[in-house]
């Protein structure tokens, strides 16, 4: 155990709170809402990361800062993020479109009578998905074209991720048609490459993204400015 003063702490150099530990689960496993009012550095926000590090069974526990949220729907939409950022979560992102996962999460807020916008929330939730704790593990999609491509192919994967981004369904296989033509064996070489690296599938005669993450991610910060 150290002695340490001025920043959070958990674990073992959280030391005599194992009383307030047990007191906050307790809450929490009644459905409770705890609010938690103290000075500062006395160990709030040690003790709400101690609940992340070492959650109870059952439970998945995410810390979101939403000091600087700018109103409710922020709010939300900072939570929405730490949660679509979570390896344990994120398939619910990846697996249904932005509107449909945000619009039940917003649904269930408004019966608990808190009153925020949905249209509103998502686009705050796309805004955030630049932030820097939303959008690590997307990153390397982008660095990897220009690892994997030479200059040429580069441009040429970017050429089809910014068509097929545009929307949540996708692109037709023969909206390509021009990319096809214009780049020949390389088209067909770079598509089949991305579709083997989890970029896109195919569905049908449609060309999608594999996550719908990853889709509306690349729609906003890597797409060139295409309108649908």
């Amino acid at each position: 155990m150290k002695n340490i003063t001025g920043i959070p702490v958990t674990g073992e150099d959280l030391y005599g709170r194992s009383r307030e530990l047990a007191d906050l689960w307790e809450k929490l496993e009644q459905g409770e809402h705890v609010l938690m009012l103290a000075p500062r550095r006395v160990g709030k926000t040690s003790l709400m990361q101690e609940l992340q590090r070492d959650p109870r069974e059952r439970w998945a526990v995410i810390y979101v800062e939403v000091e600087g949220c700018d109103g409710s729907a922020d709010c939300v939409a900072a939570i929405l993020a730490a949660v679509a950022a979570d390896p344990r979560h994120r398939s619910r992102f990846d697996a249904i479109p932005f509107s449909s996962a945000v619009k039940g999460v917003v649904r269930h807020l408004q019966s608990a009578s808190l009153a925020v916008g949905a249209l509103r929330v998502e686009r705050c939730f796309e805004d955030r998905l630049a932030g820097p704790s939303g959008t690590a593990h997307l990153d390397h999609y982008a660095d990897r074209l220009g690892i994997q491509f030479d200059e040429q192919e580069h441009e040429v994967a970017r050429d089809i991720l910014g068509r097929v981004c545009r929307r949540e369904t996708g692109a037709r296989l023969s909206d390509l048609k021009d990319l096809h033509q214009r780049s020949g064996d390389m088209f067909r070489s770079v598509l089949r490459d991305l579709e083997a690296d989890g970029y896109v599938k195919r569905n049908g005669r449609r060309l999608e993204f594999r996550s719908n993450l990853l889709r509306e991610w690349w729609r906003k910060y890597h797409s060139r400015g295409e309108t649908p």
